[in-house]
């Protein structure tokens, strides 16, 4: 980040310049970063085979927990 030299503070955002005053009132300019990964980018980059591989557990797990909550509950009277 830089650090904005002015007679006044600002804050915002101007195109791709963000603009920051911080807790001790120090005022900073950054840019704008790519804000997201593109699908293309997380089937093919093997950085997010585990990310990839925990979300198809997830949905085995979750599909087998509807499958047994669709049943009816067991009688509980003895």
């Amino acid at each position: 980040m830089s650090k904005v030299i002015a007679p006044f503070l600002i804050k915002g955002t101007i195109e791709d310049a963000n603009f920051v005053i911080t807790a001790d009132g120090e005022n900073y300019a950054r840019r704008r970063g790519r804000t997201r990964v593109t699908v293309e980018e997380f089937k093919n980059n093997p950085v997010f085979d585990r990310i990839r591989n925990q979300g198809q557990e997830f949905a085995l797990h979750s599909s087998t927990l509807k499958r047994t909550t669709e049943c009816p509950p067991l009688n509980t009277d003895h």
